[in-house]
């Protein structure tokens, strides 16, 4: 610290890192609604459970024949792309539908009782899956917040 000007006591000035971007990594499950009564109308104006999907990465995905599985179903994705920062609405009301230019609707809906919930990608892999903590999620294994794989508990 020779040549400085350091009084005793004072911090150390600190220098702004760069802003960071998330490089690598997959699609996401950033939220859901399970029985949903009030948060989003579908296009039959319906109250339709729904599955958020996320795209942290700097790149699109092309979600074609990745799948959102449930305890007993799997639903396939058909060729849409999720832009990078973008998010994506599939509906968990049982009439599936698979429009890219449409709404897309699972052929399940979310129980209130508590279910396994996945996202597989195009190789059957499950998809990571964290997040910020939001109601229905708990600690994994690592210690971060998240539903990959879910089962979820309604209270």
């Amino acid at each position: 610290m020779r040549g400085r000007n350091v009084h005793p006591g004072a911090l150390p000035a600190l220098e702004p890192l760069e802003p960071r971007l998330l490089l690598s990594g997959d699609v996401l499950i950033s939220e859901f609604m399970a029985v949903n009564g009030e948060t989003l109308l579908d296009e039959d104006g319906e109250y339709s459970d729904w599955i958020e999907l996320y795209n942290p990465t700097a790149s699109p995905v092309d979600l074609e024949n990745w799948r959102l599985k449930d305890s007993s179903e799997e639903w396939v994705f058909p060729a849409v792309t999720l832009r990078a920062g973008q998010h994506l609405v599939v509906f968990a009301s049982d009439k599936d539908r698979r429009d890219p230019e449409g709404e897309l609707h699972a052929n399940f809906k979310l129980t209130s009782d508590g279910e396994y919930l996945a996202l597989l990608d195009a190789d059957g892999t499950v998809a990571p899956t964290d997040g910020e903590k939001k109601l229905g999620m708990a600690l994994n294994h690592k210690g971060i917040w998240g539903y990959h794989p879910l089962l979820y508990i309604r209270a």
